[in-house]
């Protein structure tokens, strides 16, 4: 019992080989996520133009009016959120994912 089981037997390559990123799915990731924020954009519009509509309307408003234009703004957010995951997930795994680059 005189060895040392900490010394270093065989000697371990600590050269890794050059990888990189998987650049096509990053960039689709990215516009993924561009078209998910312009979803949320268009909600916000879209909030925005349904409670106008009710600030500038002479009469009383119908509560009915506003759900309607609340609802149709809602569509955009439900496009939104699948594209949101789907954009992060792409992000990931280009990121994760590498893909060997060839030595001179």
């Amino acid at each position: 019992m005189t060895e040392n089981p900490y010394a270093s037997g065989t000697a371990i390559s600590l050269t890794t080989p050059k990888t990189r990123a998987n650049y096509w799915l990053v960039w689709s990731g990215a516009v993924v996520l561009v078209l998910a924020v312009i979803c949320v954009l268009a909600t916000i519009f879209g909030m925005i133009m349904s409670f106008d509509s009710v600030a500038t309307s002479g009469k009383t408003p119908k509560p009915s009016d506003l759900a309607e234009g609340i609802s149709l703004a809602l569509i955009p957010s439900y496009a939104a959120v699948p594209l949101g995951v789907l954009g992060v997930v792409l992000l990931v795994v280009g990121l994760v994912v590498r893909r060997p680059v060839a030595s001179p």
